[in-house]
């Protein structure tokens, strides 16, 4: 008898578990980046040796290096695995907003850093990520972590988790005058406790977040407390951008098409090479590599096409070799200067 109690009991448990995951929405698709942020083709590689091909937020990485939203780590490193400190996290976050804001006349973006600073415990005036931090702070985008004999503390070497990443990103979103929109959907069995719970399914309705998997019962998890590695903070930020591209009148970085032809050449020949903004100007380039010493081209004044020639060297002959062009692009919406790194195969005869 007290066998079938227990096996009820257990059929009890399970149908609750059942029903709790029943009532769950259905986490929608993330936003594809491509559609409005990173269109196919125009999103120039990140130059980073350590993101392989095959990791899955490699082209994200590639966009928030483009808008210059997140650097490298070094020129040629960005370290995907490493977990995103707070102090980081705010950099990140200000220079996501301030694209939007200076590209978006109506919307007023973030203040400038207030005179007192916000949190003296531990911030302290003149570090790397002082003023983004400021400013975070004084549009309420972030709070402090409590308080100490000094004053309000922020903690900038704490990692970032899930969690606060969904409250950092619904919070920066408002501060474009676009508040992400309240939900009363659940999507997730985790995160019912936590304090960023409302952030975290607001940014899942706007297909910006995804969750972690399922739990035992098949419910989906979003693990608010899971660490958040640099890589994984590009895709958020990369599904945000392109949620607010969508939404707001701001475009793409601007963007050259550089074509070197021939791609095959004998030692001693030239090659062409023609580097056309399809947004933005052309201010100037330079050239390395196939055995040539560095070369400069400019305009007078920034324009839409720069044509030139390149020599390569009879000492090259028969070797294979990779010009490398850095095109110095002028966003002709703000008069804002990038620079943009190709990367062209030549083969020498």
């Amino acid at each position: 008898m007290l066998g079938r109690r227990v096996r009820v009991a257990a059929l009890v448990v399970a149908g609750v578990l059942a029903a709790q995951g029943s009532a769950l929405a259905v986490v929608p698709q993330p936003r594809d980046i491509t559609a409005f942020a990173c269109p196919s083709g125009q999103v120039p590689e990140d130059g980073f040796g350590d993101v392989a091909p095959a990791n899955l937020h490699e082209a994200a990485i590639d966009c928030v290096a483009w808008y210059g939203v997140s650097q490298g780590t070094t020129l040629v490193s960005y370290d995907p695995s490493r977990p995103v400190r707070r102090e980081q996290m705010a950099t990140f976050i200000v220079n996501l907003v301030d694209f939007v804001a200076e590209r978006t006349r109506a919307t007023d973006g973030l203040p400038p850093a207030p005179p007192a600073n916000e949190f003296p415990c531990d911030v302290a005036p003149g570090s790397t990520h002082y003023a983004s931090i400021q400013r975070l702070g004084a549009a309420g985008i972030v709070k402090g972590t409590g308080s100490s004999s000094a004053g309000e503390c922020f903690d900038p070497g704490g990692i970032v988790t899930r969690g606060h990443m969904a409250s950092f990103l619904a919070n920066a979103q408002a501060s474009l005058g676009q508040a992400v929109p309240a939900t009363t959907t659940n999507f997730y069995a985790d995160d019912d406790a936590s304090v960023h719970a409302a952030s975290i399914d607001a940014i899942t309705a706007e297909r910006i977040a995804t969750g972690t998997g399922t739990n035992a019962s098949g419910a989906d998890v979003y693990s608010p407390a899971l660490e958040v590695r640099r890589d994984q903070m590009a895709a958020f930020l990369a599904r945000k951008l392109d949620r607010l591209i969508d939404t707001t009148t701001a475009e793409p970085p601007a963007h050259a098409t550089v074509v070197v032809t021939p791609t095959t050449v004998a030692a001693g020949g030239r090659l062409s090479v023609s580097i056309t903004a399809s947004r933005g100007l052309v201010d100037r380039a330079e050239v390395t590599g196939c055995g040539g010493a560095a070369q400069a081209e400019s305009f007078g004044n920034p324009g839409p096409t720069l044509t030139f020639d390149v020599t390569v060297p009879t000492s090259q002959a028969g070797r294979s070799c990779t010009l490398v062009v850095r095109t110095t692009l002028e966003d002709a919406s703000t008069g804002e200067s990038r620079v943009q790194r190709d990367s062209v195969p030549i083969t020498v005869s």
